[in-house]
Formats: structure tokens, sequence, C-alpha cells
């Protein structure tokens, strides 16, 4: 699979497609489907210098954000980082809604 397609498969599985969806849109199996994600994944974390933030640890999450508020003088309660400062008001669709 050449570079493009690899990196629209990875795009399109982190954005929450589903293997199938993929399968179909692109004719790949599930293993390269998930391959790429994971390299293109990589490539995303060391081309942005991520910080090391302790997502398995709870204490070291919540006094973190405090840090970040104050710092920032953001009006986001709980958050711990934020990328180009950009926010995006995300809502849940109904129950009802099938996806």
């Amino acid at each position: 699979m050449c570079s493009r397609n690899r990196l629209t498969v990875a795009l399109r599985i982190l954005a929450g497609a589903s293997y199938v969806d993929v399968y179909f849109a692109f004719r790949v199996s599930v293993a390269t489907a998930y391959a790429g994600a994971h390299y293109a994944a990589g490539i995303i974390q060391k081309s942005f210098a991520l910080p090391d933030i302790p997502f398995n640890n709870e204490t070291k999450l919540a006094s973190i954000a405090p840090a970040f508020t104050q710092f920032r003088r953001s009006p986001l309660f709980g958050c711990i980082g934020a990328l180009n400062e950009i926010l995006i008001q995300i809502q849940k669709l109904p129950d009802h809604v099938l996806y």
C-alpha cells in the first residue's frame, strides 16, 4: 500500500471508523488497517513531541489540571492540555440516533 493510502486508512481508523468501513472503502485487511493506524499514530506523536502525559495515573492528572488552567488563564477546568489552544465543543448524539 502506498504512503498516501496508508495515511488515509490510518486517519480513518483514528477518527473512529470500523474495520468493516475501512475494508469496503480500501479493500485492506483488518491487520493492515490497524498496523497503518499504529504507524501513523507513532509518526504524529514524534512530530508533535507531545509531553509525557501520565494517562494511567489519576493523581498526577488531577495535579496537572489546575496548573494548566492557571498558566493558560483558561476557563476549562479539569483540562490537562490543548493543541493549538483550540476548543471544540463535542455534543453527545441523542440515544435514539443509530450510527
